[in-house]
């Protein structure tokens, strides 16, 4: 656990942050607005009854002023139909305040801010602040998403909208959102990009939620961190997760998996601002090149893919293998073509959900096409380059001519050490040993090398 885990752990363990969950709204609801009816006949001040039935219950402030964000039961098409829950569900001034800040910020996540069929899905306190995950229609008549939470100390404490999002047609089981405890933990920003922590809000029927968040990948990137985590639990308690930190890698900010009754429901992606996962799917099949190496198996290949749209956004993703063998130290390794927004030559490590995926550079159909990547095995790090099948042999040596690897075929591994890639040499030949690649300096945010 890291230092940052930690210190929200701690904090979130606080009995003075514990709060028991409320009861749902719709128990008993039919009593109370049976008694709020017989009220209203026996008053004879109309003002004093419209004030009184606002504090009683919050739908009703709805129904009358169209500022509340409502809480009851009747949801609109478009709309996710779960209980409202939280120990704020209740507070007609938070969630009205917390829907004024949404109305007035929602453009500035490029989605139209709701005009009608406001309500709470969630409203309670997270470590030290208040946060209120709301619904609505749009001008459009389309369900969209925001996420208000409390921020700052002092005289300096607000709302602000951390996320938002539309509802696609097909809803979701489950909604993610960022908020940090509002705990000034060092590294997590304000509101929170770009690390997060995140918790999951899931519909009744979701009993399990699972997360693979990409900060791994990317403290790899940074520190040579230790193996990838793959998919972990987040406890569920009335509805919201445990929290995760997630440092996002690339377009997403990871993947989650949710479960009701040990069957998935869903899976797919978390975009950075939006609280609104997306389904992903992988499909897998042959490439115009043949595998090399024994061939891999289709859950192997379906993680692989989940791994690599979440690195690169996309919510359809073909893949299909082109190498699989193990490094130099024993550790799995893969090469599989990935065809998302185009194809591209994945190089991962690793076994099932917990791979971790070293590069993707995009791949040529024909042609003398030579893209590398570097991994991380269990002895450090390794550069895996891959060749177009008319390759007979690679050669790697340092800028100082000495051999460091070679191979025959189109597929060789060079153990790096704290050698840097931009020093390597790298030849290949065909058939006929005649020399048809001739490269030096590997540039390893593209996969190609400097001179390509």
């Amino acid at each position: 656990m890291s230092p940052v885990d930690a210190a929200l752990s701690a904090a979130l363990a606080d009995p003075a942050y514990r709060l028991a969950p409320p009861p749902d709204p719709r128990v008993g609801i039919r009593g109370r607005v049976r008694a709020q009816r017989r009220a209203v006949l026996r008053s004879t001040l109309a003002g004093l009854l419209v004030a009184g039935a606002a504090l009683a219950v919050p739908a009703t402030v709805d129904r009358l002023t169209r500022t509340t964000p409502s809480t009851s039961v009747r949801v609109a098409a478009g709309l996710l139909d779960w209980p409202a829950r939280g120990s704020l569900i209740r507070s007609g001034r938070f969630l009205r305040d917390a829907g004024a800040v949404w109305r007035t910020n929602a453009n500035l996540f490029r989605n139209p801010p709701p005009v009608r069929d406001v309500r709470a899905l969630y409203a309670g306190v997270i470590g030290a602040g208040r946060v209120a995950v709301l619904e609505g229609i749009d001008a459009a008549g389309h369900g969209t998403v925001g996420v208000v939470a409390e921020h700052g100390s002092g005289s300096g404490r607000q709302l602000m909208l951390d996320a938002a999002g539309r509802l696609p047609q097909e809803l979701p089981p489950l909604l993610v959102f960022p908020y940090n405890g509002n705990l000034n933990i060092p590294g997590i920003g304000d509101p929170a990009p770009p690390g997060a922590y995140l918790q999951a809000l899931v519909a009744p029927a979701i009993t399990a939620v699972r997360y693979r968040g990409l900060g791994a990948e990317a403290l790899r990137e940074i520190f040579s961190a230790p193996k990838p985590a793959g998919f972990r639990p987040a406890e569920l308690t009335a509805g919201l997760s445990a929290a995760w930190f997630s440092l996002p890698l690339g377009q997403t900010r990871g993947s989650v998996r949710a479960y009701a009754a040990n069957r998935l429901r869903f899976e797919g992606d978390l975009p950075l601002d939006n609280p609104v996962p997306y389904p992903v799917s992988v499909g897998v099949g042959p490439w115009t090149w043949p595998l090399v190496g024994p061939p891999t198996s289709t859950g192997q290949r379906h993680d692989d893919g989940l791994l690599f749209a979440a690195r690169y956004g996309f919510s359809s993703v073909f893949t299909a293998p082109l190498w699989s063998g193990r490094l130099p130290d024993g550790t799995p390794a893969r090469i599989s073509a990935m065809i998302g927004g185009g194809p591209r030559a994945a190089f991962l490590t690793g076994a099932g959900a917990a791979s971790s995926l070293g590069a993707a550079p995009a791949l040529g159909a024909a042609g003398k096409e030579i893209v590398a990547a570097v991994v991380y095995g269990r002895s450090g790090r390794f550069l895996m380059i891959y060749a177009s099948p008319d390759i007979a042999s690679l050669t790697v040596r340092n800028v100082e001519g000495r051999r460091l690897a070679s191979a025959a075929g189109h597929v060789l591994v060079v153990p790096l050490g704290g050698l840097p890639t931009d020093r390597l040499h790298l030849t290949a030949t065909d058939r006929t040993g005649r020399v048809v690649v001739d490269l030096t300096g590997h540039d390893e945010r593209s996969g190609g090398f400097l001179d390509e």
